[in-house]
């Protein structure tokens, strides 16, 4: 059996060629330090076979390298860390002066710059890197003196990284598109006819999204012979005192720590004031809306850890997922029976008191359960104390059918002792006794830990179903080892016939274009429990290939489940889908699934035939198509993928001649203006009209929206960003107006005047442009025969400043190069040592 096993996954691995695809890359935003400073936030890498790799031009730029990349042709020349040390990239061929070369094992072209394996661009750059995967954070340092170096002997530390603030897109905060008094309705449905040994039954899904009255509104409306139900709910945010978010109709209830689970039904959900986060401290719930029959894949840090199949309700939803000291960066990755793909990217952030000083928030939830004939609401209110303490009190009813009916009052203490977050909550059940919890965890720097624990007395809610545990405790520890990461999971439950003992671990790891996990579970309850559970998941050439494996050694050998999925293409339209899982423990004891998928501007037609060992078999046909309605253009854009889980984003670029920021209609369109945005693999031009639309973006997710400069057919002409982070939602297609100005060029030469002497240049002088506020907008250093050069200088007032000088500058929308002649200074003016 395990040689079957061993073979079958064997054959799911897939194959990749010497160089990297970067459709097949994991695309990473990390941290650059560079000797402990902070050069970017956004620093664009990819992973790949395990392997990270970072991008020439923008590493050479934050490097201040003189290095130009032709990513047409896969080249790059320049200077590294003098103008006589020579390096060039040319037929994956890495070349520089005085060291050996490099022949590249891997090259990964996005079309907007090449990007190298970290570990051969260390050893030929001479630089040591240090790459943390848990905060996605790159450290440098270099042996040589580069030119940024040179430039931090020469100015004031503190100035340069205030530039570097400036221009870092960090600085900026996210846009988040507000909801729109009408949006642009998106619907999606899908019918389907299935027949089943001589019976056959119809179903119909729908699904609609719009913003309406500055809400937005969904529905999700499900019709079979067993399911009749409708969900809808309105929700919006608010900048009031007493209301910051409210969401009304279909919600999730809270994952309230010891007391409720987040049941998904009917009622409110009120935020106030910062969040309280009470549900996100050891662990979290990551649920969402999602096609059924769908897969989800819950990946950290590029990691797989968890999968499942969507059922019936439409929604992932993953469990007791873990969190740890730092940024905490999740993705999801949605798989559809026809190739589709969807990424959403969620950060849940974990650092310190939960709340600011003196902040407060609160939380009132109402509902009744969807499932179960349950209810429940809770009252909650927390105050930030200090920079390391916060007090959290809550009041929780609930009424459970069959478990439990009662009041729970609750109060927290959450805070930072040293290098350690810890939690502690006690809860009073009203009719019933009291629950005690206490959570640690920290970071030793290569591997973070959780210490978590609770006593019970007299406890039963929707999480602690059973009077008969009085305790328990769990250790978790998450780290890397090389290439791989592993996770330890080791714990005890109490009861009172007896005590209950587990330890799991897991290793993940990447093997070319593919992501895997390993996991060994042993449970010691009245008898001795091993299972292993194996996991692939991955791409070979064209076909996307999933693997998985449950086994059970103790207390007797033998398969519980083994499947193999192929999602494949079989002409340009056309796709399928190949299951087969082996149950040898059910009384079906295989199954097989087959789907063909025929996708067309506007509708997909799919196809699908189960058989299993007991001669039961399923056909089904389905037909589903979306369509999203541009009120503003009065367009009809028809979709045979589902528009209602998606944002779109409409971009205006034009020619900003009066420099206010607005189109008007005498301003001409700027055709050509490439764009690209995350979570769309490609990119986009603007029309004859100015116009580009990005079409099924990630909603409700952090975006980065590109401007590719060099697709600029003027070199003077300037945008007012290069790149932008978005948060769009659907069923409204957000609008941004992109005024592109023409750029200036303020020139001249200046000279010291020196009594009974010739004048000389001034040369190292250091001069700046201001705004009138004093905002330096560009600065400079006058050249060794007293010339200066200021360029891309955006339309405005100004003035430059040379010492105590100052010289007022006035620069058109239109763009020129101002020159200002030779400028003379009194001997007395002193030159600031480089």
């Amino acid at each position: 059996m395990r040689f079957l096993l061993l073979l079958t996954l064997l054959a799911a691995l897939p194959y990749q060629t010497a160089y990297g695809d970067v459709e097949e890359a994991t695309p990473l935003v990390l941290q650059l330090v560079y000797r402990g400073e902070l050069l970017s936030e956004d620093l664009l890498a990819y992973e790949s076979e395990g392997r990270l790799h970072l991008p020439l031009q923008q590493l050479a730029d934050l490097l201040l390298m003189p290095l130009l990349v032709d990513v047409e042709h896969g080249r790059a020349e320049g200077s590294l860390s003098s103008p006589a040390d020579r390096f060039r990239l040319e037929g994956r061929r890495m070349v520089r002066s005085g060291y050996p070369d490099i022949s590249l094992t891997s090259l990964i072209n996005d079309g907007w710059d090449l990007f190298v394996p970290a570990d051969q661009l260390g050893p030929m750059w001479q630089l040591t890197l240090n790459f943390s995967p848990q905060n996605q954070t790159l450290h440098l340092s270099a042996a040589d003196l580069l030119p940024l170096d040179k430039v931090w002997q020469r100015q004031q530390r503190l100035t340069l990284l205030q530039q570097q603030q400036d221009r870092n897109t960090s600085g900026q905060p996210v846009y988040t598109s507000p909801y729109a008094r009408i949006g642009d309705p998106a619907l999606h449905n899908q019918l389907s006819l299935i027949r089943s040994k001589g019976d056959a039954q119809a179903s119909l899904l729908l699904d609609g999204v719009s913003d309406l009255a500055h809400h937005q509104a969904q529905f999700n409306l499900q019709l079979d012979d067993q399911t009749q139900r409708l969900r809808a709910s309105i929700q919006r945010r608010w900048d009031l005192p007493w209301l910051s978010q409210y969401r009304l109709g279909s919600i999730t209830g809270p994952n309230t720590p010891l007391v409720g689970r987040g049941e998904l039904g009917w009622g409110m959900d009120l935020r106030q004031g910062e969040s309280l986060q009470s549900d996100q401290f050891i662990t979290t719930v990551l649920e969402g809306p999602a096609p059924p029959g769908w897969d989800a894949e819950l990946y950290r840090d590029g990691d797989l850890i968890d999968a499942q199949r969507i059922g019936s309700q439409g929604r992932y939803r993953f469990d007791n997922v873990a969190l740890y000291l730092g940024q905490n960066r999740f993705r999801i990755l949605l798989y559809g029976p026809n190739g589709e793909e969807r990424q959403l990217s969620l950060t849940h952030p974990l650092d310190g008191s939960q709340l600011a000083p003196g902040k407060s928030g609160s939380r009132l939830t109402a509902l009744t359960w969807e499932h179960g004939g349950g209810s429940e609401a809770q009252l909650e209110w927390g105050y930030g104390l200090s920079e390391a303490l916060s007090l959290q009190l809550g009041h929780h009813y609930l009424q459970a059918p069959n478990l439990v009916t009662d009041h729970y009052s609750s109060l927290a203490l959450v805070g930072q002792l040293g290098g350690v977050l810890a939690q502690v909550r006690g809860i009073k059940q009203w009719q019933g006794g009291e629950a005690l919890a206490l959570a640690l965890q920290g970071d030793t720097g290569n591997w973070q830990w959780q210490l978590s624990g609770a006593h019970y007395q007299d406890y039963l809610s929707a999480v602690h179903r059973q009077r008969q545990l009085r305790h328990e405790w769990l250790l978790r520890a998450n780290g890397r080892l090389e290439d791989l990461s592993w996770r330890l999971e080791v714990g005890t439950d109490a009861y009172s016939n007896g005590d209950q003992h587990r330890a799991a671990l897991t290793l993940n790891g990447q093997w070319r274009q593919s992501s895997w996990s390993h996991a060994l579970t042993w449970r010691d309850f009245q008898e001795h429990s091993l299972q292993q559970q194996l996991a692939l998941s991955g791409r070979l050439e064209q076909w996307r290939v999933r693997g998985y494996a449950d086994l059970q050694w103790q207390p007797s050998a033998r398969l519980q489940r083994l499947g193999v999925n192929l999602n494949y293409p079989l002409e340009q339209r056309l796709a399928g889908q190949s299951e087969l899982i082996l149950l040898p423990r059910q009384p079906q004891q295989w199954q097989f699934n087959q789907t063909l998928n025929l996708s067309l501007d506007s509708l997909l037609l799919s196809l699908g035939v189960s058989v299993s060992g007991d001669q039961d078999y399923q056909a089904r046909l389905e037909l589903s198509h979306g369509l999203l309605w541009d009120r503003q253009q009065d367009n009809w854009h028809w979709y045979a993928d589902d528009p209602t889980r998606e944002g779109d984003l409409a971009l205006s670029v034009f020619w900003d001649r009066n420099g206010n920021g607005q189109r008007e209609p005498d301003e001409p369109p700027v055709d050509g203006v490439r764009f690209r945005c995350t979570g769309r693999s490609e990119g986009g031009r603007t029309d004859r009209e100015g116009r580009l639309l990005l079409q099924g973006l990630p909603a409700d997710s952090d975006l980065m929206l590109q401007l590719d400069e060099s697709s600029l057919a003027d070199p003077f002409m300037i945008s007012p960003f290069t790149q932008r982070q978005l948060r769009l939602h659907a069923g409204h297609i957000e609008r941004l107006n992109v005024p592109m100005v023409m750029g200036s060029e303020v020139e001249g030469e200046v000279m010291l005047s020196v009594p009974d002497q010739d004048s000389r240049p001034a040369a190292g002088l250091a001069i700046s442009l201001e705004e009138g506020d004093g905002t330096r907008v560009a600065q400079t250093r006058v050249d060794y025969d007293g010339l200066f050069l200021l360029q891309g200088i955006r339309p405005g007032r100004y003035q430059l400043r040379i010492q105590q000088r100052l010289y007022p500058i006035d620069l058109s929308p239109e763009g020129e190069i101002l020159n200002l002649g030779r400028l003379y200074l009194p001997q007395t003016s002193q030159i600031q040592p480089e």
